[in-house]
C-alpha cells in the first residue's frame, strides 16, 4: 500500500506504454506539428543544406574524374599522358620477370621449354611490325632486327642458351612517349658487368614510341656463362648522352639500371 507522499512505482507494462507514447510523440507531435523534434521549416532548411552539400561533393567528384580521364589514352587515340618513366630515365625490365630464370638444370626440358616459349612469343612480335631491313621505315620507326641478338636470337639455338649453360636473359626498355635517346653507332649502349650483351644496346631506329598500334620495344640479350657452376650476377646500366642512372637497384624505384642475379646451372 502506498503511503502519503510516496509515488506509486509504475509497472513494467506502464513504463513500456509511456515509452511508446513518448516515442510516438517524438515522431509526430500533434500539438506543435513537429516531426522528430523539428518543424516543417526546420526540416526544409536542413534538407536544402544537405542537398547542396552532397550535390557539391558529387559535382566535385565528377569534375575530378573528368580531369583524370583526359589523361588516360585509349589505344590508337594519340599520346598517353601518364608514363611510368620520363625521358632519359627509362626503366629496364626482364622479359621473364613473372617467372625469373635463376638456378636451373640444363636437362630440365620442361623448364627450358617454358622459358623458351615466353621469349619466342615475344620475339614473334617483331615479324609483323616495321621494316626488318631497317631501311625506309616510313611512318613507323624501324623494327628491331632479331638477328642482331646473335647466339641469343633463337634462330640456331631454340633454347636461348639454356641447354649449353650459357643462358640468355632478355631486357627491354620501358616505353617513354616521344623520346629518342642519344646514342652512338645506332644503339643506346647497355653495359653489363660479368656478361655479354647482344647487340651492344637498344636499337635507336626503334624510337620514338608515339602510340603506334602493335609497337614492340627493342630488346637486348644478356648472355651469362654458367658452365663453371658458380652462382653469378650481372649489373647492367645504360650509357649515353643525358642518360640518368639511379643509385639503387631496387626495381620499384630504379631507372637506367638493373641487376640480374642468382644465375647458375647444373647438368645432372
Amino acid at each position: 500500500m502506498v503511503q502519503a507522499g510516496e509515488i506509486e512505482e509504475k509497472t513494467f507494462g506502464q513504463k513500456c506504454g509511456d515509452g511508446f507514447r513518448g516515442f510516438r510523440q517524438f515522431l509526430y507531435n500533434s500539438e506543435t506539428g513537429e516531426v522528430m523534434g523539428r518543424s516543417g521549416s526546420s526540416w526544409a532548411k536542413i534538407g536544402l543544406f544537405y542537398f547542396v552539400f552532397y550535390g557539391f561533393l558529387a559535382g566535385f567528384f565528377v569534375a575530378m574524374l573528368s580531369v583524370f580521364m583526359t589523361t588516360v589514352n585509349q589505344p590508337g587515340e594519340g599520346p598517353p599522358k601518364l608514363t611510368q618513366y620520363i625521358a632519359n630515365k627509362a626503366g629496364l625490365v626482364r622479359l621473364d620477370r613473372d617467372n625469373k630464370l635463376t638456378s636451373y638444370n640444363a636437362n630440365d626440358t620442361d623448364r627450358i621449354d617454358a622459358y623458351s616459349k615466353v621469349i619466342a612469343d615475344f620475339l614473334k612480335g617483331y615479324e609483323s611490325y616495321g621494316n626488318s631491313s631497317g631501311i625506309q621505315c616510313g611512318d613507323k620507326p624501324c623494327s628491331f632486327k632479331v638477328t642482331d641478338l646473335g647466339d641469343c636470337s633463337g634462330i640456331n639455338d631454340k633454347s636461348f642458351g639454356l641447354k649449353s649453360r650459357k643462358p640468355c636473359i632478355f631486357l627491354r626498355i620501358n616505353k617513354v612517349f616521344g623520346w629518342t635517346p642519344n646514342g652512338e653507332n645506332g644503339f643506346l649502349k647497355l653495359t653489363c658487368e660479368g656478361a655479354t650483351v647482344l647487340p651492344t644496346g637498344f636499337q635507336l631506329s626503334a624510337f620514338p614510341f608515339e602510340g603506334q598500334a602493335g609497337y614492340v620495344s627493342p630488346v637486348v640479350a644478356v648472355q651469362i656463362d654458367t658452365t663453371n657452376g658458380e652462382v653469378k650476377k650481372a649489373d647492367c646500366y645504360l650509357e649515353g648522352k643525358d642518360i640518368e642512372v639511379s643509385d639503387s637497384y631496387n626495381p620499384t624505384r630504379s631507372y637506367g639500371k638493373i641487376r640480374i642475379e642468382k644465375i647458375s646451372s647444373t647438368s645432372d
